[in-house]
């Protein structure tokens, strides 16, 4: 959650921004985009270990206190950072519709993708949080009136019909708390589709920081309606503090790497989170993924891989100055 364009915060799924109000393109040498692509592993190897301590904890905390302590410290985390960079909040920051739809869509999401983590399996959760790069080619079609070209809504549908094959619909193997993650997709590809939006000289410190204490807020009034603060012990209060300090360090991880190498070559490399989280999934969950899960998970990296090698392919021939059309 420092510079726009990077998902990373409670889970991996408070982000600072998804931006880009525009495309930056540049040319990185292989030993830039190298560099950068380790820091993007390792990022995703944060998120899967911060989503490991997460579902861990929820064993004895409950989803409330969860959102509630990560979304407090985090929010603390990012005001200082703010503070020691020198960036002030306005009135105007915190007034603003597009920040505050944001903000929303962003605790929307994350409410569910928290969910999801303490309810169903790991492995599963995290397949389907990968489709969020599928509805941010959606919605910025539908809502921005961005250019996107049969290619690219083909690869939407077909990663669509790889989600259906992970939850399962209709079928014995079905759970209904998978629609929570469902909801975290929808809530955070909102978010990711608003911050294109959101003008460049806001400081991504503050939209952070106003995110995780909208979470922090979401958290403390479940508190009071249908959740309980359970008794916790020192170890499960531990687990929720190491997993909001990993979540920070794979964030500068992510927001290190974005200025460093190309997106087309680093982009894909944010699938590797999935491979991690299948492997926690097994060896400390115990967890046993189906064929239609796995060939689901293919399909979604298959499809979003190739949605992000058509929109830097579009990019490309925009700054060129060809006209090529939306593809």
């Amino acid at each position: 959650m420092a510079k726009k364009g990077a998902p990373s915060g409670i889970t991996g799924t408070l982000s600072p921004t998804a931006n880009k109000t525009r495309h930056e393109q540049f040319q990185s040498t292989p030993q830039q985009n190298l560099h950068a692509i380790g820091l993007m592993v390792l990022s995703m190897l944060g998120f899967a270990f911060e989503d490991m301590l997460i579902k861990i904890a929820a064993r004895q905390a409950s989803v409330a206190q969860i959102l509630f302590i990560l979304g407090f410290t985090g929010g603390l985390f990012f005001v200082w950072m703010a503070r020691w960079r020198g960036e002030r909040l306005t009135r105007a920051i915190i007034t603003d519709k597009l920040l505050l739809a944001r903000t929303a869509s962003e605790v929307f999401g994350t409410f569910g993708f928290v969910m999801a983590l303490a309810l169903i399996p790991l492995s599963n959760a995290s397949a389907i949080l990968q489709a969020v790069p599928l509805v941010v080619t959606m919605g910025a079609a539908l809502l921005l009136k961005e250019a996107v070209g049969w290619r690219r809504w083909t690869a939407v549908c077909v990663g669509f019909a790889g989600v259906l094959l992970i939850i399962q619909p209709g079928s014995d193997g079905f759970d209904s708390n998978s629609l929570f993650a469902l909801m975290g997709v929808l809530g955070l590809g909102g978010r990711d589709i608003l911050t294109r939006k959101v003008p460049r000289h806001v400081p991504t410190t503050w939209i952070s920081a106003q995110a995780f204490f909208a979470v922090a807020l979401l958290g403390l009034a479940m508190l009071y309606g249908p959740q309980d603060w359970n008794a916790m012990s020192y170890a499960t209060l531990g687990l929720l503090l190491t997993a909001s300090l990993i979540g920070i360090v794979a964030y500068f991880a992510i927001t290190t790497a974005a200025p460093i190498g190309e997106s087309s070559a680093i982009a894909p490399f944010r699938y590797s989170r999935l491979i991690f989280a299948l492997m926690i999934g097994y060896w400390v969950f115990g967890e046993r993924p189906d064929t239609y899960m796995l060939v689901g998970s293919l399909i979604l990296i298959s499809t979003g891989i190739y949605a992000i090698y058509r929109e830097r392919v579009v990019a490309r021939r925009s700054m060129s100055g060809k006209n090529g059309g939306a593809t």
